[in-house]
């Protein structure tokens, strides 16, 4: 059996008013820790640790799979994996994590950065949830930039994923300028 000594991030929010008509996060006291899970967002690790993983991953989703064949299921077997071999974990800074579609203010609450780095501005990577939906093509994303009604997290990310779009569309003139076909 794991060991449950890490408290989810999300433990504290409440998830019945977050998510209605989701069932995503137990209230039960007795589910608030859990061994090391981590969603696919990031893990960082040496590639010995990640090959050992994957040695065994199969036998991890098909355990998992006997007992609940959900959405989550690969991340839970990695969860099994990093206890089967014995890999240590460490938790980082949300800021290399950020949920963008949780109440950003409460969850940096629940979750303060160690050394203190806890404005929206100092995040470096952004959990983005939501499918396609500003992404299906260069309008929806134009759109997403335009907006002026985003709170929390959002303006940080909108002005991070401006600075990528802009060069990807100055990128994309200097090629066609150039006659470059991109498999140069």
């Amino acid at each position: 059996m794991p060991t449950l000594n890490h408290q989810y991030t999300g433990w504290g929010l409440n998830w019945d008013e977050i998510f209605p008509q989701m069932s995503i996060l137990s209230n039960d006291p007795d589910h608030r820790f859990a061994p090391p899970y981590f969603n696919y967002g990031v893990i960082f690790g040496p590639r010995t640790s990640i090959e050992t993983i994957g040695c065994t991953f199969i036998d991890e989703l098909e355990a998992v799979v006997r007992v609940h064949d959900g959405v989550y299921r690969s991340q839970i077997a990695n969860c099994l994996a990093f206890e089967r071999h014995g890999i240590r974990c460490a938790e980082m800074s949300v800021n290399y994590n950020f949920p963008l579609n949780l109440p950003g203010d409460a969850y940096r609450a629940l979750n303060p950065d160690p050394s203190g780095k806890d404005r929206y501005s100092d995040i470096r990577i952004f959990h983005y949830i939501g499918g396609r939906m500003h992404f299906e093509n260069t309008d929806t994303i134009e759109e997403l930039l335009a907006r002026s009604d985003l709170d929390g997290a959002w303006p940080a990310f909108q002005g991070k994923l401006g600075i990528v779009h802009d060069r990807i569309k100055t990128n994309s003139r200097s090629s066609l300028a150039s006659g470059s076909t991109g498999a140069d």
